[in-house]
């Protein structure tokens, strides 16, 4: 370039200021001018990676640019990105990008855009109303560009804090496994937990962010109130090896870092201890078989839902052992039982439902069948009764019956002694009528008898005092007369009238 001819030299000075001139201008321009940058962003995507140096910084920038409009810019300035399909050409770009891309700035910049969107209310919830947004933002972890990890780290952590988010973060993370290839939902995330890097700062930033990442999904959303959630959560990060990782980085002795495991270990410690409590033992061993057997197997004895374990073990004993399909068998049985234990709340599942199942209908299809039966039996055992009831009562009608005429007897009998005793005191009352009349009589006899014995006395004294001066005839006269008298006295009395 020195040996270069002067003109030259300046013809080269003069088309390089005009391109930068050029450059200003556009960028300028598409600051105020949101379809500027939507327009440059399909560019990008329909091309592919540019080798030149000078094209990856211009893309970089322009990205960058955007990210920085979205944040800096007045709120019009979003909106007219939003309703020109801003954010369907920016997910487009984050789902298309080739893999050179992928692990580039151009990368980290336009994540940065997308974390812009989310701090605005508006383009927020447009970003949330696409099918697909935070799926393909979960996409960006296969990267191996540790600052674009980190962001897309803090935007599923932020999403999980916002309402309906914590799910959908969840289903994210199931559709990373599946457009990864990978065996476990967590897999990358604890890969990164684990990551070592050449640059100390760069290596915490990505451990501080994943840890934030998980505690976000293990207390907001479902687990904020639900322990079996936060349980069943933690312990699908356990299994990949999770608690190793976190003694490791203890060593790190970073403040920031440390905080979130000291937040992650007592939300454990919590959870454990209310998990015992409710079996009423000191700790649960997760860990051992026998342990979390032996700790059902006290909590179930003597219930009605001790047959059904027993049941469910003595199948277990029948899974097929070998086979191309044991393991799946297994992994089967395990999200069922992961799915009866989340969806206690209804159909609402709070995790990714593994399989479409309503467990609550299902749940109470099967207290419809146990009232059913409870039901038929106590039919059975009323239709048995009823029987037994109509016999006893035909046995007690004919003994009414019995009674009955019984009863009919006895009064057709008490009648005739009434009939009998009504006569017979009538008789008792002409009886005492005429023996109260005799004794009338009798009183009147014994004073007529009183009288005569009186005159009778007399006349015996007359008699005595005139028997010695009286001649004959007299005597006679006087004795005749003297019978007449006694005569007449002693003639019964007239008979009474009834």
């Amino acid at each position: 370039m020195f040996r270069m001819p002067s003109e030259k030299k300046w013809q080269l000075y003069c088309s390089t200021k005009l391109a930068h001139l050029d450059e200003e201008q556009s960028h300028t321009s598409a600051t105020k001018d949101p379809k500027r940058y939507i327009d440059q962003v399909k560019a990008f995507t329909r091309d592919s990676y540019p080798e030149n140096e000078r094209e990856r910084e211009s893309r970089t920038k322009l990205m960058d640019g955007l990210k920085t409009a979205l944040r800096t810019q007045p709120q019009r300035f979003v909106n007219q990105f939003v309703e020109s399909a801003g954010i369907d050409c920016l997910l487009n770009f984050l789902c298309q990008m080739d893999h050179d891309t992928r692990q580039s700035s151009i990368h980290t910049a336009a994540i940065g855009g997308v974390k812009a969107l989310l701090n605005n209310t508006y383009g927020r919830r447009h970003l949330f109303a696409h099918s697909g947004g935070v799926n393909i933002v979960s996409q960006s972890l296969l990267t191996q560009n540790l600052k674009t990890k980190v962001a897309v780290y803090e935007i599923l952590g932020a999403v999980c804090l916002v309402p309906g988010g914590h799910k959908r973060i969840l289903q994210a993370m199931s559709h990373f496994r599946e457009f990864a290839c990978e065996r476990a939902r967590f897999q990358t995330v604890i890969l990164d937990l684990d990551r070592s890097a050449s640059e100390y700062k760069d290596e915490v930033n990505l451990k501080t962010a994943i840890m934030s990442f998980i505690n976000a999904i293990l207390r907001y959303g479902a687990g904020e109130d639900f322990l079996e959630f936060r349980v069943h959560l933690r312990y699908e990060l356990l299994m990949l090896g999770f608690q190793p990782i976190v003694d490791k980085m203890r060593r790190q002795s970073n403040p920031a870092l440390d905080r979130h495991i000291d937040f992650f270990e007592l939300m454990r410690k919590e959870d454990e201890t209310e998990l015992a409590n409710r079996f009423g033992v000191p700790h649960v061993d997760a860990n051992s078989a026998s342990a979390m057997l032996d700790v059902l197997k006290r909590k179930l004895t003597y219930t009605a839902s001790y047959p059904h374990l027993l049941s469910l073990l003595h199948h277990c004993l029948l899974i097929p052992v070998e086979g191309d399909y044991r393991a799946h068998r297994w992994q089967l049985l395990d999200r069922l039982v992961q799915q009866v234990v989340l969806q206690q709340e209804g159909p609402y599942d709070p995790d990714a439902e593994p399989l479409k199942i309503d467990v609550l209908d299902i749940v109470q299809n099967l207290v419809r069948e146990e009232d059913f039966q409870k039901l038929s039996t106590e039919a059975e055992e009323l239709r048995k009764a009823r029987g037994e009831l109509t016999s006893k009562l035909g046995k007690k009608e004919r003994e009414c019956e019995v009674r009955t005429r019984e009863k009919d007897d006895i009064k057709k009998a008490l009648n005739k002694i009434m009939t009998k005793l009504e006569k017979e005191q009538k008789e008792s009352r002409e009886v005492k009528l005429r023996e109260k009349e005799l004794g009338a009589q009798v009183a009147e006899l014994q004073s007529q008898l009183s009288g005569e014995s009186q005159s009778r006395a007399r006349l015996e004294a007359l008699l005595e005092k005139a028997s010695g001066g009286l001649s004959d005839d007299a005597k006679a006269l006087f004795d005749q007369q003297v019978k007449q008298e006694l005569a007449t006295s002693s003639a019964p009395p007239p008979a009474a009238v009834p």
